[in-house]
């Protein structure tokens, strides 16, 4: 009986401290017509990247969405793709990316699909980009001060693609916790 109290104990230990990001809907505010939000489950964690027409966020262009499991530990954040997608919301966005081939694809239409393991130009750079892999990773910081949430700042040095190149700084746009 003891034994199965101390496992029950390290099991409870290990949940809490593996909930250090409060669960639920953490969101930036619109910065030039741009908003990212995180929904963080207890397993799972799904974020999103919105463009927007306008610059107070409320007519949606485009969505970057991806979702998979997580790990905590300390201020690092683990991230697994195990989805990501891609949901147009304009018809003057679909006829774009139609007209240029985007990921290779000239189907374009309203509404989501899934974006693995492509090479798409999605902003019109004149260059594609390898989209996520399944199973891929991205290794991040995080902080929680002031009842906002600080994720580690991407750069050409520390862009998360391996854990020698987990973020150093803090972005200095917080997440504030929605619900």
């Amino acid at each position: 009986m003891k034994f199965l109290f101390f496992l029950s104990s390290i099991f409870i230990a290990l949940n809490s401290h593996a909930q250090m990001i409060p669960l639920g809907h953490w969101q930036q505010t619109c910065h030039q017509r741009n908003m990212n939000e995180e929904f963080f489950t207890p397993q799972m964690v799904r974020y999103s990247e919105t463009y927007f027409a306008d610059d107070q966020c409320s007519q949606r262009l485009i969505s970057f969405v991806s979702e998979g499991p997580y790990q905590l530990q300390n201020n690092k954040i683990n991230f697994t793709f195990s989805k990501a997608s891609v949901s147009v919301f304009a018809a003057n966005v679909v006829a774009n990316f139609n007209q240029r081939s985007v990921c290779g694809w000239t189907n374009w239409a309203i509404g989501s699909r899934s974006i693995l393991n492509q090479m798409c130009d999605f902003f019109g750079l004149g260059r594609a980009f390898p989209t996520p892999k399944i199973s891929q990773q991205k290794f991040g910081i995080f902080k929680i001060e002031n009842s906002m949430l600080y994720f580690g700042q991407l750069t050409q040095d520390y862009d998360g693609s391996t854990d020698a190149k987990r973020p150093v700084q803090l972005n200095p746009r917080p997440y504030q916790y929605v619900n």
